[in-house]
């Protein structure tokens, strides 16, 4: 009651104050989640649909979107099928193996004209119909992808390069080989020695690829960030995880911490 009476005294400012976003935005792609009906016995379209039910979700939710929101990064999302954000924006992108031509049209050009993304999971080698779409793999300088997969009797791992994040390899469930045309390796998988990470110029823009599904780190995902000139606005020095903190604020420059 206390709270809420105190809340309430303050009421006619709450009610009008919009929440303040740092320079980060989800991609969200609506085609990822329409996958309630597919056709039962086509391989191809299981195929594609359990691809997208991998990649929207899962680890990319469980590790990169907690780890943002643990670092105190406030963002919104932004519909890709509809519309990009202004290139000072990151774009944290979960990404799945198919994805629309225009989608990948979009996303060159807007790295190109300046733009940054934090692209997880798969690099889309098809459109959304299964046909062969490497628009946006050639604009990462991508040559070949050669996926690995832990298996029963081979445990897959993952290592960091020296110079790169300087963590010790660490168990994944798989990892994407990549042969990039320039760029620096972040993380490179176990015995193959295939790059699985990379970050590198487009155009004027900038592209970080985390194509395994790396644990949620909160330093590597906070230099991954910062890699991209993206710092949260606000921080605080409690040693624990889990507090959360936004701001709101009106035209007339008040402002309210929520912790």
């Amino acid at each position: 009651k206390k709270s809420i009476e105190t809340i309430m005294a303050s009421g006619d400012k709450l009610a009008e104050m919009t929440e303040d976003y740092d320079d980060l935005v989800y991609g969200f792609i609506p085609d990822y989640f329409m996958t309630e009906y597919h056709y039962p016995v086509s391989h191809k379209d299981a195929a594609l649909v359990n691809n997208l039910t991998k990649n929207r979700a899962h680890s990319i939710w469980e590790s990169y979107i907690r780890g943002i929101l643990l670092l105190n990064y406030r963002f919104t999302a932004v519909n890709l099928q509809n519309k990009l954000p202004s290139t000072d924006k990151v774009i944290v992108l979960p990404s799945a193996r198919y994805m629309a031509e225009e989608v990948q049209i979009a996303l060159k050009t807007f790295l190109e004209e300046g733009g940054r993304v934090l692209l997880l999971g798969e690099v889309p080698v098809y459109d959304m119909e299964g046909r062969e779409c490497n628009i946006l793999s050639s604009a990462l300088g991508i040559k070949d992808i050669i996926k690995e997969e832990s298996r029963p009797e081979y445990y897959l791992s993952v290592y960091s390069p020296e110079g790169s994040f300087n963590t010790p390899e660490i168990r994944v469930s798989y990892g994407e080989g990549y042969e990039i045309d320039g760029g620096r390796e972040l993380l490179r998988i176990y015995g193959s020695d295939r790059c699985c990470a990379f970050e590198r110029e487009v155009g004027r823009g900038k592209v970080i690829v985390m194509g395994t599904d790396y644990n949620c780190n909160l330093l590597v995902i906070k230099t991954l960030l910062e890699m991209l000139d993206c710092s949260p606005s606000l921080s605080h020095d409690c040693k624990d995880h889990g507090l959360f903190m936004t701001t709101t604020s009106n035209g007339e420059g008040e402002r309210f911490l929520h912790i």
